[in-house]
C-alpha cells in the first residue's frame, strides 16, 4: 500500500499542469445529486443537529435521515462537480467525524453481502458525550466506487487525462449504537441493500 500510494502521488504531481489545462473544457454541467428512493424507508430530519462531517471546498452537500420505522440512518453525500488541489474526495482535511463534539474513535473496513456480490466499505467509529456512531462510507470517483483511496487517487488521474467524468463524491452513512457497534453494522447494511445501486444518485438522466 505505501508503494501504490508513492506511485498514486507522483503521478497526481505529473498530472497537475496537463490536467490544468484540459479542465475548463471538461468542467461537468451544474448538476447536484438526488436523494435515492430507498425500498421501505423514507424520509426523516438528520438526527442530530451538531453532527456534518467536514469537506472543504465541496460543491454541494445532502444529509438526510432515513428511517424503516425501526431503523434509522443518516445519508450524507460530499459532492465535488470537479477536483483539485484542496477540494478532493481523499484529502487530509476531510472528517466524517465533523467539528466537536463528535471525534473519530477508531476506524477500519467491513465486508457484507447485497445483490448476490461480496462488497468491502470503509467506516469510522465517531463519538460525543452520550453517543455513538458508526458512519460507512466509499469514494465515487470516475463514476465507480471504490472503498481504497489509492484507486480512488488513480482515478482522478485518468478522468482528468483521458476525459473521464469530472465529478467526483464521498458517500456516507451513519447508524447509532450503544454498547454494540454490530448493532448499527447490521441497521446500514439493511438501508444499502434497500437504496442499492446507491450511485444511482449521481445518473444525469431523468428518472
Amino acid at each position: 500500500f505505501p508503494a501504490a500510494a508513492a506511485c498514486a502521488a507522483i503521478f497526481m504531481t505529473a498530472s497537475w499542469a496537463y490536467a490544468a489545462q484540459i479542465e475548463g473544457r471538461m468542467a461537468a454541467a451544474p448538476f447536484s445529486p438526488r436523494l435515492p428512493s430507498v425500498t421501505e424507508w423514507h424520509t426523516v430530519p438528520p438526527a442530530y443537529d451538531d453532527w456534518r462531517p467536514t469537506f472543504p471546498n465541496l460543491s454541494h452537500e445532502l444529509l438526510q435521515g432515513f428511517t424503516d420505522g425501526v431503523r434509522y440512518v443518516d445519508l450524507y453525500v460530499a459532492y465535488f462537480a470537479s477536483q483539485r488541489q484542496g477540494a478532493e474526495v481523499v484529502n487530509s482535511s476531510n472528517s466524517l467525524a465533523g467539528r466537536r463534539p463528535w471525534l473519530r474513535a477508531g476506524s477500519g473496513k467491513a465486508e457484507f453481502d447485497v445483490a448476490g456480490q461480496e462488497l468491502a466499505v470503509n467506516y469510522d467509529r465517531i463519538v460525543a458525550p452520550s453517543r455513538a456512531r458508526v458512519v460507512w462510507y466509499w469514494y465515487w470517483v470516475d463514476g465507480r466506487l471504490t472503498d481504497s483511496p489509492y484507486i480512488a487517487k488513480v482515478l482522478e488521474v485518468k478522468a482528468k487525462l483521458f476525459g473521464g467524468e469530472q465529478a467526483a463524491a464521498v458517500i456516507a452513512m451513519a447508524a447509532d449504537y450503544g454498547d454494540d457497534p454490530s448493532i448499527a453494522q447490521s441497521d446500514l447494511s439493511h438501508f444499502v441493500r434497500r437504496a442499492w445501486p446507491i450511485d444511482r444518485m449521481f445518473d444525469r438522466e431523468e428518472p
